[in-house]
């Protein structure tokens, strides 16, 4: 294996002077990056000739999903959404502002906007939706929670129909930012069941409305000509399911599609590939995901914080990011991302000499098994099994000899929970607020550490300051709250962070239009050359 591993990294090097070659559409500044220099590709295309894309999932579960499809088609808007520089705008909400005590928030309403059936958005539709979300409907995406984009909601008063003031009983300074994208989506009443379910296809505000939908294989939207903003710049638009992601590459270089879209579209080294191409080309921008090292701390030697500190020493994260990641992502300790307002670099270090000494404290002179596990659904995005082959080269040298197994989503679901793992390769994605990932984590009750990973730390001087962070109202205090408690999450060494993610797109150029940014892809500005 360590041969084979050898032979992949060696393979990875002599591609990084290739990467340099598309840097310069690399990085946190988004938007398109050409993979060449040459002449335009005219697609000869009209404006209704369809536009196919491959998604990694398929992008509309359907009715018993929250939202019904991915906010990737445009069919559905919400009340505020992400700014540039991790700034919040409005949406539907046209503007908003908060009091003083952050404890009564004030939104004003888009005019002149209709959902896709002709039912008009204002202030009762908006109160329709925040009633529904009171049910915690599920989603393969994220939860829809009452209590994480309302926390402490006590009342809302509707002065007029285009105007909304919320009353919270404690001050929630970072309202605007657990009310992003999915956390505050709007649909008409007239498609949403009385137990909160849909009760057809999802009609939103958005530029584009559902049109045909083939259940797990493709959906199409059709441009929304009643949209209340820029139309859509073309008629059609499909995303077709192809999970398997050498699949993707092909039906990319065939023309069977356009682009790629979703999280994890398209790997790391299929990009690079594809940058040999004038045909093609990139777009990047920085991610809200952080990938991590989780390790069972209920079971020996895991439950020696020296193994888990061991571990981090060892892992060599700019490795990673180059050599399986290829440049696209960035080291990291903090399992809070960068994209996060209150983000604080932390160490990095990789010390082999003092990993082997610590594991040695632990272990002594004796070799441990232990079992990786893999949730199956992910390796057809990310290249976490290259990650985990990584680790069980390295991992040897300091006694833990370990076998990958890889698990179907829901077995995955049932064995991290239950403790039957040893250490796992999984991800997770900032939601809602930087407070909300740091309880979970940290706090005696949090999901994370409770329930899921069962990390077992419990501090209550750490859920004081949790509590504290959470309303704490001036700028800079509020700032030094936040240092504290990742410097204890870096401390705790609960999990192993090694790398924030960068969002990756590819597509032929003979679509224009088409990217990343702050607000995912653009499918709405996407035409044909």
């Amino acid at each position: 294996m360590k041969k084979k591993h050898q032979q992949l990294l060696a393979g990875l090097l002599s591609l990084l002077m290739l990467f340099s070659l598309v840097a310069c559409g690399h990085g946190s500044s988004g938007g398109s990056a050409s993979s060449g220099t040459g002449a335009a590709h005219t697609s000869g295309k009209s404006e209704d000739d369809p536009i196919v894309f491959a998604a990694s999932r398929y992008a509309c579960p359907g009715k018993d999903d929250a939202f019904y499809c991915s906010s990737a088609l445009c069919v559905w808007e919400s009340l505020l959404v992400n700014g540039p520089d991790g700034t919040t705008v409005g949406q539907l909400a046209e503007s908003f502002e908060g009091s003083d005590d952050a404890k009564t928030w004030t939104f004003h309403l888009r005019k002149g906007v209709t959902f896709h059936d002709g039912t008009p958005f204002n202030a009762d539709a908006v109160l329709f939706n925040i009633e529904r979300m009171k049910k915690n409907l599920s989603s393969d995406y994220t939860s829809l929670r009452y209590d994480r984009s309302f926390p402490g909601l006590e009342t809302i008063d509707k002065p007029d129909d285009y105007t909304l003031i919320f009353h919270f009983a404690e001050p929630v300074p970072d309202l605007p930012i657990s009310m992003r994208g999915y956390g505050s989506p709007m649909f008409s009443p007239s498609c949403i069941a009385e137990d909160g379910s849909f009760s057809g296809p999802a009609i939103g505000t958005g530029p584009f409305r559902l049109k045909d939908i083939q259940p797990d294989q493709s959906v199409t939207v059709e441009r929304f000509d009643g949209y209340w903003g820029e139309p859509a710049a073309t008629k059609y638009i499909e995303l077709r399911t192809i999970t398997d992601p050498s699949t993707r590459l092909s039906a990319l270089k065939a023309e069977e599609v356009m682009g790629v879209v979703d999280l994890g579209a398209i790997e790391p080294s299929m990009a690079v590939e594809l940058a040999k191409n004038d045909q093609f080309a990139l777009s990047t921008y920085k991610s809200t995901m952080t990938h991590l090292i989780a390790v069972n701390r209920q079971k020996f030697p895991f439950n020696d914080q020296r193994m888990t500190e061991a571990i981090s020493l060892l892992i060599d994260r700019q490795l990673i990011v180059d050599q399986i990641f290829y440049g696209f992502g960035t080291p990291t300790t903090n399992l809070i991302n960068h994209t996060s307002p209150y983000y604080i670099d932390t160490p990095i270090e990789h010390n082999v000499d003092q990993a082997k000494a610590l594991a040695k404290e632990v272990l002594g002179d004796e070799r441990v098994p232990v079992k990786l596990v893999l949730r199956q659904k992910d390796l057809n995005r990310y290249p976490q099994e290259e990650v985990a082959v990584y680790l069980k080269d390295v991992l040897k040298d300091i006694g833990l000899d370990i076998e990958i197994q890889i698990l179907e989503t829901e077995l995955y679901g049932e064995t991290i929970p239950a403790g039957d793992w040893d250490m796992t390769v999984n991800k997770r994605q900032l939601p809602g607020t930087t407070i909300e990932i740091i309880r979970s984590f940290l706090g005696s009750k949090g999901d994370s550490n409770a329930n899921y990973y069962h990390l077992g730390y419990s501090d209550p001087e750490t859920d004081a300051l949790i509590e504290k962070a959470t309303y704490e109202m001036d700028p800079a205090k509020r700032q030094e709250l936040f240092t504290q408690l990742q410097t204890t999450l870096y401390d705790s060494m609960l999990v192993i962070p090694y790398l924030h993610d960068e969002s990756l797109v590819a597509y032929n150029k003979k679509i224009e239009g088409f990217g990343i940014s702050y607000r995912g892809t653009t499918l709405p500005t996407t035409h044909w050359a």
